[in-house]
């Protein structure tokens, strides 16, 4: 069996369904709400880029003129995150956790 995909193990469903069709009991998944804190815009985008591989992967393939258009995107969407001075961005992640059953 191939390893499960972030998209599949992003909710309580996919997490749980993943772990038990692995062979796992007592399957459990908790969202964490976490924040993430950029402290400027040039953050924001420097994150895009060296952190975020098939998103920055794309880009790299924009004409320049693209590559304008869609950093003035991410200022002008990033404007509703900021929070005094700071960028304060919603950035959940699901815990799972499971057992694996007895002999």
């Amino acid at each position: 069996m191939s390893a499960p995909g972030p998209i599949v193990l992003q909710n309580d469903f996919g997490a749980r369904n993943a772990l038990t069709r692995a062979g796992f009991v007592d399957a459990s998944v908790v969202e964490v709400p976490l924040k993430w804190c950029a402290l400027s815009i040039k953050a924001i985008i420097d994150f895009i880029y060296k952190d975020t591989v098939r998103t920055a992967a794309v880009l790299e393939r924009q004409t320049p003129d693209a590559i304008d258009r869609i950093h003035r995107a991410i200022r002008e969407g990033a404007e509703r995150f900021m929070r005094d001075g700071a960028y304060e961005v919603a950035w959940p992640a699901v815990l799972a956790a499971a057992r694996k059953p007895h002999s």
